[in-house]
């Protein structure tokens, strides 16, 4: 991530509405480390991606991290925690929408060649750690609400529409890939609009759906992934 200087604006960064988080787990303090928008930097986002067998650890403030998806993926620490806050930092929330969430079944293939070999052996366990850590949060979720309603959580299949014959292909680091599934996940996620919008899940009201799916054409376009 040398160029993360050059491609990102990190002040605008701080002020888009959305919150937004990155993590990274500390190698000597043995803690995950959670940085809102104000705090991303630079560092702290190659902190975040420094994913070991491809990237050295990073230091942050004199500590070495790296990427705290490895060990959770998910990090759903902000909406359900162990510590004094059970509910997390964001404790309104009653919506959860998971995305991202891969089929390691899928990508066990046999690999084309050792190059692949050695990315299926990072995303086959990543993928499964995903799953497990969602089915935890479902296990927690319906238990610690004190009385209050379990939150919704909405997983949609962002892969559903690939193909078989496809799947071999699928975490190829090209262009046309990347394309690909851009095109997948965006109509993957507008599908989820409208189904929301039937069956009034999250949104207030028919409406209102209509204008996310509205929204989400005219702001990313045909061939990009919400």
């Amino acid at each position: 991530m040398h160029f993360a200087e050059g491609a990102i604006d990190f002040d605008a960064l701080r002020t888009i509405d959305p919150d937004f988080y990155i993590s990274a787990y500390h190698l000597s303090d043995r803690k995950m480390e959670v940085w809102g928008k104000d705090m991303v930097t630079a560092q702290t986002l190659r902190a975040a991606l420094s994913s070991p067998f491809i990237y050295s650890p990073c230091s942050v403030g004199g500590v070495e991290c790296i990427e705290g998806a490895v060990l959770r993926p998910l990090n759903f620490d902000l909406l359900l925690s162990d510590d004094e806050d059970p509910f997390g930092r964001h404790s309104d929330i009653d919506n959860v929408i998971v995305l991202d969430i891969p089929r390691s079944e899928k990508l066990i293939q046999l690999p084309r060649n050792l190059y692949d070999a050695w990315v299926r052996s990072i995303m086959v366990p990543l993928g499964q750690a995903a799953r497990n850590e969602l089915e935890l949060f479902q296990l927690k979720n319906a238990n610690t609400r004190n009385g209050n309603p379990p939150r919704k959580i909405l997983v949609p299949d962002l892969t559903a529409s690939i193909s078989d014959d496809y799947w071999p292909k699928v975490i190829d680091w090209s262009s046309s890939n990347m394309h690909f599934l851009f095109d997948v996940g965006y109509a993957a996620v507008v599908q989820l609009c409208n189904d929301m919008a039937r069956s009034r899940i999250c949104p207030r009201d028919r409406e209102e759906a209509s204008i996310w799916v509205i929204r989400l054409n005219k702001a990313l376009g045909p061939s990009c992934i919400a």
